[in-house]
């Protein structure tokens, strides 16, 4: 009789490393499963293609938490700009924005910027909103100047 292939077992099929570009829609929401049918593995003695999977995961060490279809992002911010308000820029993953800070803004209170994150469906379509909860700066160490103003 024939000996089996060495190479692929008799069954017409190699294993190896592909790198494949695919196109991911934008604001996609981290859970999704895409699929693209045909561009799995070669199927058994010529058989046709299987289809490729691909989860989206929002990476654990993102700056960034989904919550819904709001995202939720922790920002420091100066204890003077916590009092008379101001201005911060926000990193997105495709955007830097700025963003007001109210006057008085308290210690737990946030700061929701709408329509900034992932894309809604049905009823609900739109965006999903950015909500900043502030980190309130408190400095260590006062100048005699900025300690006088304090006081």
């Amino acid at each position: 009789g024939e000996k089996p292939c060495s190479v692929c077992g008799s069954k017409s099929v190699t294993l190896q490393d592909e790198v494949i570009e695919v196109k991911i829609p934008e604001w996609i929401d981290p859970g999704t499963k895409l699929k693209f049918p045909g561009m799995g593995h070669y199927g058994y003695k010529g058989g046709q293609p299987g289809d490729l999977y691909v989860n989206i995961i929002l990476d654990e060490n993102s700056p960034w938490k989904k919550v819904g279809h709001n995202i939720v992002v922790e920002k420091e911010i100066p204890v003077i700009d916590a009092i008379l308000g101001g201005t911060m820029e926000v990193e997105l993953p495709d955007k830097k924005i700025k963003v007001k800070i109210p006057k008085w803004l308290q210690v737990g209170e946030t700061i929701v910027v709408p329509n900034q994150w992932f894309k809604k469906e049905g009823l609900l379509a739109g965006r999903g909103d950015l909500i900043i909860k502030p980190k309130i700066k408190i400095p260590k160490v006062l100048s005699k100047e900025e300690k006088q103003l304090y006081e």
